[in-house]
């Protein structure tokens, strides 16, 4: 009893302090997540978003506020597509407004933890349980793309689809190439064995990135494929790190997936029985994938990018 009585207080103590209104805020395991939710008051309980798009930052490595994603959910048609998105920041990160989501980025350095992406997983089901969408698709820049790459392997069926941008899949290859070591971080690449095949995954990433390098992703799709997983991936010309965010393949690309239309150039397939996750217990219903294509190198117009390495992290 007095174990049971410590417990209530201590989730009425994280209550108190994390406003869990799945618009501002979001709760992830013992962590409280501060996020920016998008159309998310134009459905109810009678009507379902057609999906739940979860946007997750990169390392924001040079400092200040990890909003630099804003900007494309416009470019997304939240309304007209009837979708909601939800621009969420990591363990540690703050928006604009100095609002600060609980737990350490490490420096904003070797922080893909366990613990971080436990953290933003468990928050993306709260987010699936409280907007019941018809798909959800997590989609993710620099390491947010390789959080999103953990998750979809560390909790298969967790999401529908995952949208990579300028992703550094293989974390130990990566940091070799920055001469510096992160021993803390979990990489994509470990976990593409237990990626469920209907997870439907794109990659993008520009050829004149300089930080994470295109055979990165090459090599992670190819390994996806191997295992039968609905995986593309499409390399730009022109187009450097923080360009492939901004590209119209990636939002393109996170829309398509989003309204099951099905990976750039695949045909949508009809859906499958539903997966469960081995390290949650929620389950989701994933689209099938369509028959393999080959994924042409795209051109793009070459962008000055300021942000372009910052300090070697993502």
């Amino acid at each position: 009893m007095v174990a049971a009585a410590g417990f209530a207080a201590s989730a009425d103590a994280f209550e108190s302090r994390c406003p869990a209104d799945d618009v501002e805020w979001v709760a992830g395991n013992d962590e409280c997540l501060r996020i920016r939710a998008f159309n998310a008051r134009a459905f109810d309980a009678e009507q379902r978003p057609n999906a739940l798009v979860v946007l997750v930052h990169g390392d924001v490595s040079r400092g200040g506020p990890a909003d630099y994603l804003l900007p494309i959910v416009p470019r997304l048609s939240p309304e007209e597509n009837g979708i909601v998105v939800v621009a969420l920041y990591r363990p540690g990160y703050h928006d604009g407004e100095g609002n600060r989501s609980s737990g350490t980025h490490h420096q904003r350095r070797d922080s893909y933890t366990p613990h971080n992406i436990d953290a933003i997983a468990a928050a993306i089901g709260n987010l699936h349980a409280a907007y019941r969408p018809r798909r959800l698709v997590v989609a993710g820049h620099s390491g947010g793309a390789a959080i999103a790459g953990v998750i979809i392997g560390r909790f298969p069926g967790l999401a529908d689809a995952a949208v990579l941008a300028a992703c550094p899949c293989d974390i130990a290859r990566w940091r070799a190439t920055r001469r510096s070591r992160w021993s803390r971080s979990l990489s994509p690449s470990a976990y593409a064995d237990d990626v469920e095949p209907t997870t439907q995954v794109v990659a993008i990433t520009g050829a004149a990135d300089q930080n994470t390098y295109p055979a990165l992703t090459i090599d992670y799709v190819e390994s996806l494929r191997a295992r039968g997983v609905d995986a593309v991936y499409q390399i730009l010309e022109g187009v450097t790190h923080g360009g492939a965010a901004r590209s119209e393949q990636f939002l393109s690309a996170i829309v398509r997936v989003a309204l099951g239309e099905g990976t750039p150039g695949r045909r949508s397939g009809s859906s499958r029985p539903e997966a469960r996750s081995r390290s949650s217990a929620r389950r989701t219903t994933l689209a099938a994938p369509g028959p393999m294509e080959a994924m042409p190198i795209s051109s793009g117009r070459r962008r000055t990018d300021p942000g372009e390495v910052g300090h070697g992290a993502a």
